[in-house]
C-alpha cells in the first residue's frame, strides 16, 4: 500500500514539473514572445456594450434634423484630424534634438491637445449612432431591411485599434498565426518581430495595425474622413452578416476562405460607402467638406499590366499558360509542370529588372513602376523562388524591395497578411503579369482569380443584397468561379 502511495505521488510530481516548464511547442515559443502585450477582448467587450447601451437609451440624436446629423458626424471627424496634426506636431517637437527642453515648448499645445480630446469624447456619443443610423439607411434600400430593422444591427465603436502580431512560414506564404496585441510603439514592434524571429528561427514575423476587429459591437480605428469610418463600419458588418453562413463559419478552415471572406468585406464596405456619401453627403462633398475615394474597380486589375504583358509578348510572341494562378496555389494543385512553364518566363524577366535595380535603381524597370506592380511582381518571384527552396534568395529579394519601396517590413508574414484583401492589386496577392486574359473563369488566366471575380460579382449583382447572398456560401477560389458563372448567367455579363 505504501508502495502504491508513493509511486501515485511520484507520477503527480512528474506531471506538476512537466507542466511547470516552458511550452517549447511552435506556438508556445512565439506566444511567450508577446506575454503582456496581449489585448484584453473581454474587458473591452464589458465597457463598450455599457458604453453602447447609454448611447441607445441616453442619446438624443433621434431629435436632430438630417443637417444636424452630418454637421455633428463632420466635426467629430475634424476634431480627430485636428487631434492627429497636433500629436504629430508634439512627436516632431521630441524628436527634433536642436530643441533643448521640448516639455516646455510643447506645454500649451499639450493643454490643447487635452481639451481637443474631451471635446472629441463628448461628440463621439452623438457621432457614432448617427453613423450607424446612415449605415443601416443604406442596407435597408439595399435589400437587407426585415420589418425596417437591419440584422444583424448596425453597432461599432472608435477605438484605437489592436495591433495584430502576423506568423508565416519562411519556406511559403501562409498566414499561421494572428495574436492581437495592444497598440504598440514603433520600436515595440520591432523588438517584437525580432524576438518571435529569434525564438522561432524557420518563421517570419510582422506585426501591424488594422483598421478594424469584426466582433461586436466592432472596433473601428479612429479617422478624419467620412469614406473611411462609412467604410470599416460597413466592412465589419459585412463580417458579422457573413458569420452565419458557410464563409464565415468556415473562416479560419482554410486560408482561401479568410482571403474570400475579407475581399467580400472590402469591396461591400467601399460600395456602401459611396451610397452612403452620395445619399446623405452630396451637397458637403460639392463643398468640399468630404473626400471621396477613387476606390479599386475591375478593370484595375488589368489595366495596370497591359504595358508588362505587351513587353513580355514581344520578347516571347503569343504565350499559352495553362494555369489560373501563381507558383505557391500551381503547386497546392499538385501542377509542377504548369508552374515551372508559367513561372520561367516570370522568372527571366523579372530577374533581369532586379539585376538592373541593384546596379542603377534610378534606371531600374522597378523604380520606374507604380507600387502595385512592384509588390506583385516581388510576389510572384518570391513565389517562384520558394517553391524551388531558395528561401534566402527570396528574402534578399523581398528586402531589396522593401527598401525600393520604403517599407518598414516586406516579408512572408507581410504577404500573408496583406495578400489577404485582395480588393486591389497593391495587396499583394499575386496578379497576373503573363498575357492579359481578362476573364478569370478561363482555365488559362494567370492570377488570383479571387479578387477579380468579387469585383465582378459586385458590378453584376442588382442590389449589394444580391451580391452577399450570391458569395456567402463560397470558401474556395472553385466555389467562387462557379457563383460567378452563376451571377453571369443570371443577371447578363
Amino acid at each position: 500500500m505504501a508502495k502504491g502511495r508513493f509511486l501515485i505521488l511520484i507520477i503527480l510530481l512528474l506531471f506538476m514539473i512537466k507542466d511547470g516548464l516552458p511550452d517549447q511547442s511552435r506556438a508556445g515559443r512565439i506566444k511567450a514572445q508577446v506575454a503582456g502585450y496581449e489585448f484584453n477582448y473581454i474587458a473591452w467587450e464589458l465597457r463598450t456594450l455599457w458604453q453602447k447601451l447609454n448611447q441607445h437609451l441616453f442619446g438624443w440624436e433621434v431629435y436632430y434634423t438630417e443637417s444636424e446629423r452630418k454637421a455633428a458626424v463632420i466635426e467629430y471627424l475634424q476634431l480627430t484630424g485636428r487631434i492627429f496634426d497636433l500629436r504629430t506636431e508634439i512627436d516632431a517637437i521630441y524628436a527634433d534634438s536642436t530643441i533643448a527642453d521640448p516639455e516646455r515648448v510643447t506645454r500649451d499645445k499639450i493643454q490643447l491637445l487635452e481639451t481637443l480630446k474631451a471635446q472629441q469624447h463628448k461628440l463621439q456619443f452623438i457621432a457614432e449612432p448617427i453613423i450607424e443610423r446612415h449605415v443601416a439607411a443604406v442596407l435597408i434600400d439595399e435589400g437587407f431591411g426585415l420589418l425596417g430593422q437591419v440584422l444583424p444591427p448596425v453597432a461599432f465603436h472608435f477605438v484605437e485599434t489592436p495591433d495584430v502580431l502576423i506568423v508565416s512560414p519562411r519556406d511559403r506564404i501562409q498566414q499561421d498565426f494572428a495574436i492581437s496585441l495592444r497598440p504598440l510603439s514603433i520600436e515595440e514592434r520591432y523588438r517584437i518581430e525580432q524576438n518571435v524571429m529569434m525564438a522561432s528561427p524557420h518563421d517570419a514575423a510582422y506585426v501591424t495595425s488594422v483598421g478594424g476587429v469584426g466582433i461586436w459591437p466592432a472596433m473601428v480605428v479612429e479617422t478624419r474622413w467620412a469614406a473611411v469610418a462609412y467604410e470599416i463600419v460597413a466592412h465589419e458588418w459585412a463580417h458579422h452578416y457573413l458569420f452565419a453562413f458557410p464563409s464565415g463559419q468556415q473562416y479560419l478552415v482554410r486560408p482561401e476562405t479568410r482571403i474570400i471572406n475579407e475581399t467580400i468585406a472590402t469591396v461591400f464596405g467601399n460600395a456602401m460607402a459611396l451610397k452612403i456619401l452620395e445619399r446623405f453627403y452630396a451637397d458637403e462633398i460639392a463643398q468640399g467638406l468630404v473626400w471621396v475615394p477613387d476606390y479599386p474597380e475591375l478593370q484595375d486589375f488589368f489595366l495596370g499590366e497591359r504595358e508588362t504583358s505587351s513587353n513580355l509578348n514581344e520578347i516571347y510572341g503569343e504565350i499559352s499558360i495553362p494555369s489560373r494562378h501563381v507558383a505557391d496555389w500551381l503547386l497546392t494543385l499538385e501542377r509542377p509542370e504548369a508552374a515551372q512553364r508559367v513561372l520561367n518566363v516570370r522568372l527571366e524577366v523579372e530577374f533581369d529588372s532586379y539585376l538592373v535595380s541593384l546596379r542603377d535603381p534610378h534606371t531600374s524597370a522597378f523604380d520606374q513602376a507604380p507600387f502595385a506592380t512592384t509588390i506583385n511582381r516581388t510576389r510572384l518571384m518570391t513565389d517562384y523562388l520558394l517553391a524551388l527552396g531558395h528561401i534566402s534568395a527570396a528574402e534578399n529579394l523581398m528586402n531589396a524591395n522593401r527598401q525600393l519601396l520604403g517599407l518598414r517590413v516586406l516579408n512572408q508574414a507581410w504577404f500573408a497578411f496583406h495578400g489577404g484583401y485582395q480588393a486591389e492589386p497593391s495587396a499583394g496577392g499575386g496578379v497576373a503579369l503573363g498575357p492579359i486574359i481578362i476573364d478569370v473563369t478561363d482555365p488559362n488566366y494567370v492570377g488570383d482569380p479571387i479578387g477579380p471575380a468579387i469585383h465582378e460579382l459586385l458590378a453584376l449583382a442588382p442590389t449589394l443584397e444580391d451580391f452577399l447572398i450570391q458569395v456567402r456560401d463560397v470558401t474556395t477560389r472553385d466555389e467562387l468561379l462557379e457563383a460567378l458563372i452563376e451571377a453571369r448567367e443570371k443577371w447578363g455579363q
